[in-house]
């Protein structure tokens, strides 16, 4: 991919590299002189936040990626499948949503005065 002429976009990029640590992190950001200076606060803290979980959690942020790439393989190889629960669990849930229902209504005798 690269980095698409554009205004009002933020930018992060990773290069690998050897050595101790496994990559640089630059982010940069095209605005026009009218972005509200709040917003580019906000977008600022949330790329600082995104490179402090990349530097702190690089291994949790591969797992994820690495089940969101066998999912989607997962999907192509499958295309749609829908699930239906089977009858029998259909029944009883309804049974058990009736039941609870049953069971948080409080009955009061009423007291005529």
């Amino acid at each position: 991919m690269s980095k698409k002429a554009s205004t009002n976009a933020f930018y992060l990029t990773i290069y690998p590299r050897a050595g101790e640590d496994p990559f640089d992190v630059e982010i940069d950001a095209e605005l026009a002189p009218d972005f509200p200076e709040e917003e580019i606060q906000y977008f600022q803290d949330v790329m600082r936040g995104l490179i402090a979980h990349l530097n702190v959690g690089l291994d949790m942020t591969h797992f994820i990626g690495c089940n969101m790439r066998m999912l989607g393989d997962l999907d192509d190889e499958l295309g749609t499948v829908i699930l239906e629960p089977s009858p029998e669990l259909s029944e009883a849930i309804k049974k058990e949503a009736a039941e609870k229902i049953k069971s948080n209504i409080l009955q009061f005798k009423k007291k005529l005065h």
